[in-house]
């Protein structure tokens, strides 16, 4: 899993799409080529990225704490063909 530390302004256009800064991108072009998923963070007010195939692996167990009408939001992209 990979960290990043900083702070990354973005703005939603009108239709709801996000740009990641070209700094992020250069930083991230191999993990995500395979799709990715964007969530709301539980307790702070920022986003997580997560590659799909970690995403996938942190989904693939009960865990205590997850449930399905838990609110929590999720963008799912999956990679293009």
């Amino acid at each position: 899993m990979q960290h990043f530390i900083g702070t990354y302004e973005c703005k939603a256009d009108e239709k709801g799409r996000i740009m990641l800064p070209v700094s992020l991108k250069k930083q991230l072009s191999d993990k995500l080529k395979n799709g990715f998923v964007i969530k709301r963070a539980v307790f702070n007010s920022c986003l997580e990225l997560y590659p799909l195939k970690e995403w996938d692996e942190l989904n693939s167990f009960p865990h205590p704490l997850k449930s399905p009408s838990c609110g929590a939001e999720a963008l799912r992209c999956p990679a293009k063909h």
